[in-house]
């Protein structure tokens, strides 16, 4: 990578934008069906692909700073995302369609494509030397 690589860059070579337009499109299916069955949610729309970049670079980032002041007292990320928009993607959030257990001893079956896209991802961009 480039010295003026961006963290964004180097998530990107492991977490294409295919990927998380996948997220996009199945977190967009699954508010559409959960509405469907149980009524429309006020306020409600469509993810974008930039809005699920900032939904998981929120996400990440908790994961490594803590903010004892609330998550969205930080400037930059609500300049983002309004924390309820946050919670909204947060409760329809989906990685890939369901699909009902095949052969039932898999537990990762519900994932299963999204780990086999990072783990292709990860193949074509990561290749350690014999050093490492």
């Amino acid at each position: 990578m480039p010295a003026t690589a961006t963290a964004m860059d180097f998530f990107q070579l492991f977490v294409p934008d295919n990927v998380i337009q996948n997220m996009v499109t199945q977190t967009n299916m699954y508010a559409k069906k959960y509405q469907e069955r149980f009524g429309s949610e006020e306020g409600w729309t469509n993810v974008t692909l930039a809005e699920m970049k900032a939904f998981l670079g929120y996400v990440t980032s908790t994961g490594v700073n803590r903010c004892d002041s609330g998550f969205f007292s930080n400037r930059s990320i609500a300049l983002k995302m309004s924390q309820a928009r946050f919670e909204k993607i947060l409760k329809y959030f989906h990685v890939v369609a369901f699909r009902s257990s095949q052969g039932g001893s898999q537990g990762l079956y519900k994932i299963q494509p999204f780990l086999d896209s990072l783990q292709q991802s990860f193949a074509s961009s990561f290749r350690p030397s014999q050093t490492q």
